[in-house]
């Protein structure tokens, strides 16, 4: 139980929006695990279904470019020439190494499904024959058990997960993939904020599952830019002054910024002052592997066999 968006951009980054709640076998919820990863370089995947499918999905996903790295490195010397971070590339051979994951899997675990979102984004510029074309970043989805690629095109959001069968989750999606107001509203916010346009859309995220509180869904969020040669992970924390004011950290991606600077933006919601009352809403301690799953979750009485996402 989830929801993942994910979007190609114009702005040299892919980007995804994935929630952090974990629903065991025994019907119980916890807010725990990251599931947006780095994978490469400039690479990223996102998951929902079976917890323990999906964590083997991306160890073997992450071997598979860092031998297929290993071997054509040393053939390739120009610049631009190392074509295994091309989304498009990814999504020839990943449908083939998933199904390997997925007969592995035990029946019990195949049952809570593998939704796999990868995103990837290029080198702002590429030598092609000569020619020069600039970043093209992509967002794929593959879907147990065929895992056969589908490609999120440019202008539109795509999503995984329970989220798209929540109305108010599918009311944000149909309003930003409806034409060009929805979808160029929020670009605006990328304007002297880089990533700012999916920071946007995780606000808008957080406040819908913050006011409608669907089943299996979180309103913590983990955001994911995945640039050229730079993945970056966030969640988001923000400070919450009586229903008027929000102080969200961290909004954007922060590319233009030193690693590990902070940039705390105020954004005014409703009214023209600050009322007194603050509460943190801050994004719980978060499960990166299927042992550290398995920790946290024995420390709440609960099992991470069987878990979805």
């Amino acid at each position: 139980m989830t929801w993942v968006l994910g979007l190609p951009t114009i702005f040299g980054y892919s980007g995804a929006i994935a929630d952090v709640r974990v629903t065991c076998s025994d019907g119980t919820e916890h807010d725990c695990l990251q599931k947006i990863y780095r994978v490469g370089p400039e690479v990223a995947m996102s998951f929902a279904g079976s917890v323990k499918i999906a964590f083997a999905m991306l160890h073997q996903v992450q071997s598979t470019l860092t031998y297929n790295m290993q071997c054509e490195s040393q053939t390739l010397t120009g610049p631009g020439e190392l074509r295994l971070w091309d989304g498009r590339v990814i999504a020839q051979w990943l449908p083939e190494e998933a199904k390997r994951v997925w007969m592995l899997a035990s029946e019990s675990e195949k049952s809570g499904q593998c939704h796999l979102m990868l995103l990837s984004g290029l080198p702002d510029a590429i030598e092609n024959g000569g020619k020069t074309r600039r970043s093209q970043c992509s967002v794929f989805i593959f879907r147990s058990p065929d895992f056969a690629a589908e490609e999120i095109p440019h202008g539109k959001i795509g999503a995984i997960g329970c989220g798209t069968a929540v109305a108010a989750c599918q009311a944000l999606v149909e309003r930003l993939n409806s034409g060009h107001e929805g979808y160029f509203n929020s670009q605006r916010f990328e304007a002297g904020m880089p990533g700012g346009f999916l920071s946007n859309i995780g606000m808008s995220a957080t406040g819908i599952l913050e006011e409608y509180q669907p089943k299996g869904i979180s309103p913590f969020l983990t955001f994911c830019w995945a640039y050229p040669q730079r993945v970056i992970i966030k969640v988001n924390n923000h400070m919450k002054y009586g229903a008027a004011w929000q102080a969200w950290n961290d909004v954007g991606s922060g590319i233009n910024l030193p690693p590990d600077t902070m940039n705390a933006t105020e954004k005014v919601v409703i009214g023209e002052e600050r009322p007194g009352g603050v509460v943190q809403f801050k994004v719980p301690n978060l499960a990166r592997s299927w042992q550290e799953l398995v920790t946290i979750l024995s420390a709440q009485g609960a099992s991470a066999d069987g878990a979805s996402a």
